[in-house]
């Protein structure tokens, strides 16, 4: 599924069940979500979220399926 808006928009994301299975296409308001830690680790969530929390650019990326594709959770303005 593409990435709509943030920093990796236009970008692709495929999640898969099994090497060589068919892709995995999330429902609308599951939420992927990227942590980078201070180690350049990236710890990665996914699963069903009514009420996303925004992006933390540099710490936190978090992306919701909505009509087919992953749309960019802005950070709070500030």
């Amino acid at each position: 599924m593409k990435i709509v808006g943030g920093p990796k928009h236009g970008e692709e994301i495929t999640l898969g069940g099994k090497p060589g299975g068919k892709e995995f296409v999330p429902p609308d308001g599951f939420v992927i979500e990227y942590h980078f830690t201070p180690t350049g680790k990236v710890d990665v969530k996914f699963g069903p979220e009514p009420a996303p929390k925004p992006s933390v650019p540099g710490q936190y990326e978090r992306y919701q399926a909505r009509a087919g594709a992953w749309h960019y959770i802005e950070a709070e303005p500030g």
